[in-house]
């Protein structure tokens, strides 16, 4: 696995990422492309968690810029009410789609029953399956030169750093329930109980994919604990067989439901079953009724499975006459309440003799401010007195000398001119205001006194737009900021960057328009982008000042 430094959480002390036995691995896998950022270099991430509503999600941040590398990278939290604060222990479900499918989908299936619940969704976009025509989904064999499991892994780390304590899951549809097993067989990533909506393990090979998380079902060496299991599958599944065999897509073969089930059963230590029980089931335009299997097992470890008499590859909406994710997330809170009350740890404990693996290296620095506020300009009090200096100064030049001539000062920061404006003053309006200036054929007008600041801001706010100052691509315009600025374009918000705007618009005096950043741009030598964001930054005010 790539090196990931984490710093602790004040919240939290980080879990320990338990390691997979030393045994061997037979399988080969092409190795996984390395996060873009280095060991050395700090990540920064928002303490805290803020709520959003039903149907909507946020961007976790930072993580994507550590992983860059997987193309379409793009994690989705989902933060109810009851979960936001500069701390939760609320329960993390990560969702893991379908081959070729993608995250957003999960808002509105497991997002929509997480109103009265104590858990935050975690929607991870699969990476393309580079080995298997680049669909997206999940390397659970050796479809992809992405190394999925340490990439959980990081986005387990970045929300410890923001304030996360809570115990992990696992949901997952066909190739995602693939990962999901997968999660819970390598135990060592720490998950406490999954639900495999179709797909069961697989018999053969016995390892695939990147090490060490390679293991594909309970074994000697795997380092398996017991867990909490459910899993739902349709007997007329043409595309994941009920009955296992090989399939080509998964790289290997399967086992039957009774044999996936049977081994989950025994690995966590249940003692009797199954016991049967009939329900009824809806979906898809159609309707019919099932086998619930169920284990005599411990309360923090049950086994449970959902027969689907005649049900295909796409699930089910409704078990009897109740939303299956629901039913699904009733689970979990199940095991959560077993958990507690057993006082179990956050992590699984392993099984003897298996040893936990070092603490995954990554530099996160959690920070509690939301965005940066803009520190005043040190001229800001007298940038009026500042300007009105410097036009005259310039008046003078150019009553004596050239119109180049005098420019040339400005920008050498040579004689009269050059030491008021360039090296003294540093006013960053005045001199944009006379860089961009027509050449005079006398000397100029006594300026016009600039209004005050507040005067500026709130002229600016009512009659200002983003669209009227800025004449350039925004997209290109949102990585200069996040670039400048040091920060996940992620967290870069339409609002902050309108007020820069704006801000920026104050400071260069009203000059008229999108010429303002444009004056102030070409004084400094910097793209206009730069301008903004610049602003807002002490290396950037210096900059902006001509230092």
């Amino acid at each position: 696995m790539a090196a990931l430094r984490s710093s602790p959480s004040p919240s939290a002390s980080p879990s320990p990422v338990p390691n997979a036995s030393p045994t061997p691995s037979p399988s080969s896998s092409s190795p996984s492309p390395a996060p873009t950022s280095s060991s050395t270099s700090t990540t920064q991430v928002t303490a805290g968690f803020q709520s959003n509503a039903r149907g909507s999600t946020q961007n976790l941040e930072a993580i994507c810029n550590i992983y860059a590398s997987r193309g379409n990278c793009q994690v989705l939290l989902d933060v109810p009410d009851q979960c936001a604060g500069s701390t939760t222990d609320c329960a993390a479900v990560f969702c893991f789609h379908g081959s070729g499918g993608n995250a957003d989908p999960w808002k509105n299936s497991v997002g929509a029953q997480l109103t009265s619940r104590k858990v935050i969704g975690i929607y991870p976009q699969g990476a393309p399956k580079t080995k298997q025509g680049d669909t997206p989904g999940w390397n659970t064999g050796d479809v992809s030169v992405h190394d999925d499991k340490e990439f959980i892994l990081a986005i387990v780390r970045v929300l410890e750093a923001k304030g996360w304590t809570g115990r992990r899951y696992a949901f997952g549809r066909s190739n995602g329930g693939a990962m999901s097993q997968e999660l819970a067989v390598n135990s060592m990533m720490g998950f406490s109980g999954i639900v495999t909506w179709v797909t069961q393990l697989l018999k053969s090979p016995n390892q695939a994919g990147p090490k060490p998380y390679d293991y594909t079902h309970p074994q000697t060496g795997s380092c398996t604990s017991p867990i909490a299991y459910l899993s739902l599958a349709g007997t007329a599944d043409t595309v994941i067989p009920y009955d296992g065999g090989a399939v080509g897509f998964t790289g290997g073969t399967l086992m039957t439901n009774s044999e996936s089930n049977q081994l989950w059963a025994d690995t966590s230590k249940c003692t009797a079953g199954p016991s049967t029980s009939s329900f009824s089931w809806s979906g898809g335009g159609k309707t019919g009724s099932g086998e619930l299997h169920t284990w005599t097992c411990p309360s923090t470890t049950p086994v449970r499975h959902y027969k689907v008499t005649d049900g295909g590859h796409n699930g089910i909406d409704q078990i009897n006459n109740e939303g299956a994710w629901a039913v699904m997330l009733d689970f979990v809170a199940e095991v959560e309440t077993a958990l507690n009350t057993a006082s179990a740890p956050r992590v699984p404990a392993l099984p003897s003799g298996c040893a936990a693996a070092p603490e995954p290296e990554m530099n996160l620095k959690a920070s509690t401010s939301q965005s940066p506020s803009p520190s005043p300009s040190p001229h800001s009090s007298s940038s009026g007195q500042c300007s009105q200096k410097c036009s005259s100064e310039f008046g003078t030049c150019a009553g004596s000398k050239t119109y180049d001539s005098c420019r040339q000062e400005l920008d050498a920061g040579t004689g009269p001119l050059g030491s008021l404006c360039t090296k003294g003053c540093q006013d960053t309006s005045a001199m944009a205001a006379l860089r961009s200036s027509p050449s005079p054929s006398a000397s100029p007008s006594p300026p016009t006194p600039s209004p005050s600041p507040s005067a500026a801001r709130t002229k600016v706010d009512s009659t200002l737009t983003m669209t009227d100052v800025t004449k350039f691509d925004q997209s290109k315009f949102l990585e200069a900021f996040a670039t400048a600025a040091g920060i996940n374009p992620d967290q870069v918000e339409a609002e902050r960057i309108e007020f820069a705007v704006k801000l920026a618009y104050v400071f260069a005096e009203l000059i008229p328009e999108a010429k303002a950043i444009a004056a102030i741009a070409a004084s400094c030598r910097v793209p206009v982008a730069m301008v903004v964001v610049n602003i807002l930054t002490s290396g950037g005010r210096r900059l902006a000042q001509g230092a």
